[in-house]
């Protein structure tokens, strides 16, 4: 019986997934700030344990992994809450 490696889990956000000839599609994000997760759960108005529940089914905001810390664009945060009251 063989043994695999096990795969390393990329994610990729839709923007950045996009491929050119010249290389990955950069987002400008001169204008843009990180918010750190206990922030964004302020933002949202949301527990953190249910952000953390979102994050989990893969529902939540897109954080991602700064070193240590979870952290969200802004502007990806406040989409996503655009999304959501889009849904009712």
């Amino acid at each position: 019986m063989s043994v695999g490696k096990a795969r390393k889990r990329v994610a990729l956000q839709p923007s950045e997934a996009r491929s050119s000839p010249e290389g990955p599609t950069r987002v400008d994000r001169s204008s843009d700030r990180l918010v750190p997760f206990a922030e964004a759960a302020e933002i949202t108005t949301l527990s953190p344990a249910t952000l953390r529940w979102l994050r989990h089914r893969g529902e939540g905001p897109p954080f991602f992994r700064l070193h240590r810390r979870l952290v969200v664009w802004e502007s990806e945060l406040y989409d996503w809450i655009a999304e959501q009251a889009a849904k009712e």
